[in-house]
């Protein structure tokens, strides 16, 4: 149900006074509920989460990497100049992920379940395609008059900004094409369905093009080029396409256009490479620490250079992101966990084994996506996306833990 409901954290209220949202909502009660199933006292739960999950392979490789992670957000709340809304980040990014997925590896129990959690991915998507495609054809509900304008147009749907669409819908995709192929390969290719996954992959993208994100679309593009270029069976093809995509491109007049991105030449290429300057250079006076959690703000205004941009809320770079909020040790716990997810991929890629392997393929492109868009955005520090990470984080370990080359460990 969490799975289906990412974007309910946009509706908000307060419980005597705190405030909070829907998803949120729906973490706790869950790992309330996951409490009450495995005991009333919270020995009983250690004991079950330690024995069954934490201390059995993989977990055991992932354990320690997340104690680590989040030691460090808890340290970030400390050093942060306002500890209550470093809490609120904290205990929206930080605590309830950690708290779902610990519920995810315990209580998913087969492929058949993992399944389900794909579908609710996709169709619990599909609200918010329906809304991008209505603004861009009619301006609907865009918040910003300049992108509502058909001429600067880009659609927000639930969201109140452009960017939040595609890092959304971009990890997505490659779900609609393991949902298509697990399909065709259970029915043998029935035209309805296979109708029904082209064209949520066509909306899909559709959405990341209407949002006129380069991030997101960059993320795609290069994520494809990976992973053609990796597989020896795609290698060729995909070395065609790049020539003729490369020649293509410098022939178009849209030529200067996509060297103005592709090498951050424009408006937002700019901006972005300013602040990433005024970060490193807020990250040299303090390199371990960082900023604290909800200080980047105010830590990096002394360094401010462009006068006529506001301050982010964020560097819009995963790595400064996390160096600037949680410090160095978090930094290295991120990094820590992309790599056990990393090294968790590979190995099941040597066994090649049917739907471990299109699933295997499917999270490791979802993944690449985020850190491909990540060098220009912010795919983690989101309360839909932080989820959304730890479902990759708790399918890729639950696979491992499944394949056959974990049950002849």
């Amino acid at each position: 149900m969490i799975s289906a409901f990412l974007p309910s954290y946009l509706i908000r209220y307060t419980i005597f006074g705190l405030p909070t949202t829907v998803l949120e909502g729906m973490v706790l009660l869950t790992f309330v509920a996951w409490v009450i199933k495995h005991g009333a006292q919270w020995g009983g739960v250690t004991k079950n989460f330690l024995k069954r999950q934490a201390l059995s392979y993989p977990f055991n490789r992932w354990f320690w990497a997340i104690i680590l992670f989040l030691a460090a957000s808890i340290l970030a709340v400390y050093t942060s100049p306002n500890h209550l809304a470093a809490l609120g980040i904290w205990r929206a990014y930080f605590l309830e992920p950690i708290l779902f997925f610990s519920v995810f590896i315990s209580t998913v129990k087969t492929r058949e379940e993992m399944l389900k959690i794909i579908w609710a991915l996709v169709l619990g998507a599909i609200p918010a395609t329906l809304l991008a495609l209505a603004q861009e054809f009619t301006g609907w509900l865009i918040p910003n008059p300049f992108w509502q304008n058909w001429a600067t147009r880009r659609v927000t749907s639930f969201w109140g900004y452009p960017n939040a669409v595609s890092l959304f819908f971009a990890p997505l995709l490659p779900f609609v094409v393991y949902l298509f192929e697990h399909t065709w390969r259970k029915t043998k290719g029935l035209f309805w369905q296979d109708l029904f996954y082209s064209l949520i992959f066509f909306l899909f993208f559709l959405d990341i093009i209407f949002a006129r994100s380069m991030g997101g679309l960059t993320a795609v593009a290069g994520t494809l080029l990976i992973f053609g270029l990796v597989f020896r069976r795609t290698r060729k093809i995909t070395l065609i396409i790049v020539i003729i995509a490369g020649c293509l491109a410098f022939l178009t007049p849209l030529k200067n256009s996509l060297q103005e991105e592709f090498f951050l030449q424009g408006v937002s290429g700019n901006l972005r490479v300013n602040m990433w300057g005024e970060t490193v250079e807020m990250l040299r006076s303090r390199p371990i620490l960082g900023a604290g959690l909800a200080a980047y703000q105010s830590a990096v205004a002394p360094y401010h250079i462009l006068n006529w941009a506001e301050i982010y809320l964020y560097p819009h770079d995963i790595f400064l992101n996390f160096w600037s909020e949680v410090g160095l040790p978090g930094l290295i716990a991120f990094l820590w966990l992309v790599l056990l997810f990393g090294r968790a991929g590979w190995r099941l890629l040597k066994v090649r084994q049917g739907d471990d392997l299109w699933l295997v393929e499917t999270l490791l492109a979802s993944m690449s996506i985020i850190l491909i868009q990540g060098l220009v955005d912010v795919p983690y520090f989101k309360n839909d996306l932080a989820i959304f990470f730890w479902i990759l984080m708790g399918l890729m370990a639950l696979n491992f833990k499944f394949s056959s080359q974990y049950a002849h460990s």
